[in-house]
Parts: C-alpha cells; sequence; structure tokens
C-alpha cells in the first residue's frame, strides 16, 4: 500500500511509512491527513504483484486506486499518470489537460469524467511483492533519487542528489536501464529471493497525476453487457444463442416475428448510447467551445444503471409478452455516457497539438475514427513558394489545389528548420484571380526571407468539423461493433467525398448500390427504412461540403454541426422508438378486426342460408326435408 496524503498546506508523500508495520501506518494517516490514496494491486500468475492498470494511452496509463478516509476504504478512482518515457511536450499536454478537466468539473451536467484531485507525486515503483518504495541510488545506494531538469534536453532525468555520486537516469533511457531501479540497492524490501529483480514503475519522477472517478467500462464492454442483459431477459421466447446473434445482421431464415422484435429493442438501445454521444459533443461544442480531437472508442466510457458484473435476473411471471419484457429490459440497459482523454482538446482557440506517434493503441488502430485532415495533418510542399512580402500573400501551389484537404482558412504555413515556431503563417483568407490563373493565400506572422522558403509544409488544424467525423465513425461502430468494418466503411466514405453524390438513400442507392447496401445492411436493423435513416446521419457527419452534410468544409468552426447532429439522432431514436411501441397495439387492433370482420361473416353467411330455406317453403312448393347446411345455419 503507498498513501498519498492530502494536507490543507501542501501535498506530502509518506514514503516512510512504507517500512514500518501496517497498524502503525494506519495511525500517521489519521495524524497527518483524513484522506489517502490506495494503489491497487494485482497477482500475476508467475506470482509477482503487478499495479492494477485499467488502460493506456499515447502520452499516459491509468491505475485503478482507492480513496480512503480515516483508513476506510470510501470508493474505487482511477489515477492518471504520464508515461515513464514522456517528455516534457507531453508534460505540458498534460497540465493543459489538468487545468481544462478542472474547469468542466465545476460546469453543470457535463458528460465528461470528473477530476476529484490533483497531487504531486514523486518516483514510485511497486516491487514483485506487491510493496512500493520510492528508490534508493542504485551506485551509492545512500541517497532517495529526485528530479533534475537539464537544459536542452527533450526528456526529465532521475538523478542522486550527492553529486559526488553522479547518477542519472533519463526518461528516454530508463526502459534500458530499468533493472537498476528494480534490484537492490535500489530497494530494501526483497533484497534476496524470487522479487529481488522484479518490480514495475509507476511514476518515473516528480509530476502531478489526476485522480479522476472511475470508469471501467468501454464501448465494446457495453455491446456485450447488453446482448447478455436481452439474452438473459427473452431466454424464455428464445435460445440465448440467437438472441446474442440477434445484435448483429440476420439471414432471412432467422427473421421470426420475435427475433426482429428483440432486434429492434437492441437497435433503440444502441439508439439510446447515440443520442447521448452527440448531446456530450454538442455540450463541448457549444457552451464550452472545447473541440476533444481525439474521440475513439478507447476513449468513451459508459456506466450501466445494472452492475456489469452481477446481470438482473428479471424476475416476471412467464406469461408476461415479450414486448414488456424488452420494455424492461430497454430501461434496466440505459446507461451513462463519459468522455475521457482531453489530452489533446483545444478552448475556442486552435492548436497545434496533435500526436506524432503512430495511431495505434492497445493494439487497435484508431485511424478509422480520424479525419482526413487528421490522417494527413502535415502536407509537405513541394513546389518552390512564392510569397509577396508587401502583400502579405502567396501562389497555392497546384499540389495543395489538387488535394482531397486542398488549402482552407486558418491552416499554418510552417517551416521544418522553424524549430521555434517564429515565422509560422497562419492563412486568413484565399482569393482566386481567374485573370492571372491562380490562387491566393493570405496570411499572417512574419515570412521569413526569400533565401529560407525551403522544407514548407502545411499544417491542418483539427477543428470541430474533425470531432463530428469521428462521431459518424463512432455511430458505425456502435452498431457493427467491429473496428475493422470501421475501417472498410471510412474507405467508402472518401470515395463518397469525392463524388458528387447526394447523402440520401435513394440517390446512393442509386450511384453505390451494391456498396451502398453493403455498408447499410451491416448495421443489425430489422427495418429497411431505419437503416437508410442511420446510414444517412452517419454520412452526414462524415462526408464535408453536400448540400445535407452537418459540415460545409473541415475548418467549419462553432457548434451548428453538432447540434444539427443532435436534432437528426433525437429524431431518429423518437420515431424509432414510436413504431415500436406502436406494434402491438396496431396488432391488437388488427386482431380485433379480423375477429369482429369473421363474426360478421359468419351471421352474413347465416342469414342467407335462412332465407334460402324461407323461400323453399313458400305456398305452391314442394316442402323437402332441410339440408345439413340449413339446419346447422338455423
Amino acid at each position: 500500500m503507498y498513501a498519498i496524503h492530502d494536507s490543507p498546506t501542501a501535498v506530502e508523500l509518506t514514503t516512510e511509512s512504507l517500512i514500518i508495520p501496517e497498524e502503525e501506518r494506519a495511525t500517521a494517516a489519521k495524524v497527518s491527513s483524513n484522506i489517502d490514496y490506495e494503489i491497487v494491486a494485482e497477482s500475476m500468475r508467475d506470482g509477482h504483484s503487478v499495479p492494477a492498470k485499467m488502460g493506456e494511452g499515447r502520452f499516459a496509463k491509468v491505475y485503478k486506486a482507492w480513496q480512503r478516509n480515516d483508513g476506510q476504504r470510501i470508493r474505487p478512482v482511477a489515477i492518471k499518470i504520464l508515461h515513464n518515457t514522456a517528455r516534457y511536450l507531453e508534460q505540458q499536454l498534460f497540465h493543459q489537460e489538468i487545468q481544462l478537466l478542472k474547469s468542466l468539473s465545476l460546469a453543470a451536467r457535463t458528460q465528461v469524467v470528473n477530476i476529484i484531485d490533483v497531487v504531486d507525486l514523486g518516483p514510485m515503483i511497486m516491487c514483485g511483492c506487491g510493496r512500493i518504495y520510492h528508490p534508493q541510488c542504485p551506485l551509492c545506494g545512500v541517497k532517495k533519487l529526485h528530479r533534475r531538469d537539464i537544459v536542452g534536453r527533450e526528456y526529465p532525468t532521475l538523478a542522486c542528489p550527492d553529486l559526488r555520486c553522479g547518477y542519472q537516469v533519463s526518461a528516454q533511457d530508463i526502459e534500458i536501464q530499468l533493472d537498476k531501479l528494480i534490484s537492490p540497492p535500489a530497494k530494501r524490501c526483497c533484497v534476496s529471493g524470487p522479487h529481488a529483480q522484479s518490480g514495475t514503475i509507476i511514476n518515473f519522477v516528480d509530476r502531478p497525476v489526476m485522480v479522476m472517478e472511475l470508469q471501467e467500462s468501454t464501448l465494446a464492454a457495453t455491446a456485450e453487457h447488453a446482448r447478455a442483459l436481452f439474452a438473459q431477459s427473452c431466454s424464455q421466447f428464445l435460445q440465448p444463442e440467437i438472441i446474442r446473434h440477434a445484435a448483429r445482421p440476420l439471414p432471412p431464415t432467422w427473421r421470426s416475428r420475435q427475433v426482429c422484435q428483440i432486434q429492434r429493442a437492441m437497435a433503440l438501445n444502441k439508439l439510446m448510447l447515440m443520442v447521448q454521444l452527440a448531446e456530450a459533443v454538442s455540450k463541448l461544442h457549444g457552451p464550452l467551445e472545447i473541440v476533444h480531437k481525439d474521440l475513439t472508442p478507447d476513449n468513451i466510457m459508459v456506466n450501466f444503471k445494472a452492475d456489469l458484473n452481477q446481470p438482473v435476473r428479471m424476475q416476471m411471471p412467464r406469461n408476461l409478452p415479450l414486448s414488456m419484457i424488452l420494455h424492461d429490459a430497454i430501461n434496466i440497459a440505459e446507461c451513462e455516457v463519459k468522455i475521457i482523454d482531453f489530452g489533446l482538446a483545444d478552448n475556442k482557440q486552435l492548436s497545434r497539438k496533435w500526436y506524432e506517434e503512430k495511431d495505434i493503441v492497445n493494439g487497435i488502430d484508431k485511424s478509422p475514427y480520424f479525419s482526413p485532415e487528421a490522417l494527413g495533418r502535415v502536407q509537405r510542399i513541394s513546389e518552390d513558394l512564392k510569397i509577396e512580402h508587401d502583400l502579405k500573400r502567396f501562389v497555392i501551389p497546384s499540389d495543395l489545389i489538387n488535394s482531397n484537404t486542398s488549402v482552407h482558412e486558418g491552416d499554418v504555413l510552417s517551416f521544418q528548420w522553424d524549430v521555434h515556431h517564429e515565422h509560422d503563417l497562419v492563412i486568413k483568407r484565399i482569393e482566386k484571380n481567374a485573370e492571372e490563373g491562380k490562387s491566393f493565400a493570405y496570411f499572417e506572422g512574419r515570412a521569413p526571407p526569400a533565401s529560407q522558403l525551403h522544407s514548407c509544409q502545411l499544417v491542418m488544424p483539427l477543428s470541430e468539423a474533425h470531432d463530428l467525423y469521428s462521431i459518424g465513425a463512432l455511430y458505425y461502430y456502435i452498431f457493427t461493433e467491429k473496428h475493422l468494418s470501421v475501417h472498410q466503411f471510412a474507405s467508402f466514405v472518401s470515395v463518397l467525398q469525392t463524388d458528387r453524390c447526394e447523402l440520401t438513400a435513394k440517390d446512393l442507392l442509386k450511384r453505390h448500390g451494391h456498396s451502398y447496401l453493403l455498408f447499410r445492411d451491416a448495421l443489425p436493423i430489422p427495418d429497411e427504412y431505419w437503416r437508410d435513416r442511420v446510414m444517412e446521419i452517419i454520412l452526414r457527419a462524415m462526408v464535408r461540403g453536400r448540400r445535407h452534410s452537418f459540415n460545409s468544409s473541415r475548418c467549419e468552426r462553432g457548434p451548428r454541426a453538432a447540434q444539427d447532429l443532435l436534432w437528426k439522432t433525437k429524431r431518429a431514436f423518437q420515431g424509432f422508438q414510436q413504431q415500436i411501441q406502436s406494434e402491438d397495439p396496431v396488432r391488437r387492433v388488427r386482431r380485433t378486426a379480423w375477429s369482429i370482420g369473421l363474426s360478421l361473416t359468419l351471421v352474413l353467411c347465416g342469414g342467407l342460408l335462412v332465407g334460402l330455406h324461407q323461400t323453399q317453403n313458400l305456398p305452391g312448393q314442394q316442402t323437402t326435408a332441410p339440408s345439413t347446411a340449413t339446419r346447422a345455419a338455423e
């Protein structure tokens, strides 16, 4: 256990409490502070203990912990810590995220993960035995290592405070020199034995860390939980295997009325999730004026009404209709969306913040959720740039005009040699000169001399349109539950972006029949009408510049597009919900009308037979024995 004590005056890291008995540690905690945090340890198959990691991104990792008060566990929390190899640049982004989340925590009813506390954490390593320690110098074995910042370096350093010792290790090299910090004399708990050479770095150098409310369920877990819930609730009608398969498109031979009912209920549950996601982004783009820039499945967390690990067992009479059971299952499956990871977010003004590494996290390729400007956020200019310094404009090279992303207002022209960005040129407007056959970009900034106009590149800041593209891709993932399907769908979106096709189901079917049907029918919605409506919403979020698109271009700013997306998503949800709710009443009315019609038919037939019998018994005609049909009518 490692206690982080929060006092009214300062944040104190009590590493000394680690080498005293448990009873004394509890007493010390009560004396110094009422609040502390306990990092959760989990045992591996080989017997070593490691900190319970909930997830990690490009720059940071998240560990599970307990918030404690007077030695008693209050609630589980998540502690977000920078990676061991994080640079000063990542540290600055992390600090900006902390400030942003603090402001969001004060806002009313935001669907954003809440930040509980910020503490300054020193070097922290968990030994394989589960004990956490502050590493000693591996050379002298006397002094505890502390942070040292060296001017001109990209990475912080952990060093011995005794300058005569001279030991230091950079964050750049920590993975190579890890063995020295997890072995004696850097630690004193396991000098020998099976854990003498084992350990995990929780925090490398003195840095602030975020304590947040715990979020454990991802989008993938949401889908699995919903399938299990519907399978359990409706098991008296269908086999659980069939119900689980109903979450995906079914062949016609599998479709029965009950399967379609269950499939509609599960689709409605997905639409409910989409509405919450659209509401969250609408609030970010609206009053908060925040562009997230990293809306991917691993950054969307979900809280359920029902415990994910303890499925609700429906205690209902077996004679209840399926529609009533599905109504209850939908209510129980309700959830709350929470957006996490604001490390790249911009508030009001767009910045140059983006990730330079590969877009693969935890083995998942995140590129299908990135817009074209995010995938090609930097374009090198091959032609010689012609800048008119007095007019503060330059001729846009043809290779940029003919590219898919082209050039827009707000883009930045920069130079690779300009490491301090002193000559960044922000494009303010674009004008076409028909007489000269050229397009000019007017800029703001200090252009370099003509002799230094080499190594030019166009930087495309990510705006609200990028977030909306990501939401469209997330919508498709919510229904298909497959990253590969989203990747293939993104290729189809790229084709539509270069084609002048109207974003209506009718025109899409006419222009891209087979391809459109392939992606549309991957949505597990039994009704073709609603599959088309959902596809229209998704494509209007991802394709720009069309008549029905939510964004006119990739540089469009403001909340209007997110509000339009929310309105369209809500309309689809409400319309689909009304259709499901009206199915049973309509079916009952039809059954009643059919029964009444049948009764009237029988009455009319009986009346005709009676009339025929009376006609046969008129005076002057031979009376005959009534037929079997006549007797039956009488």
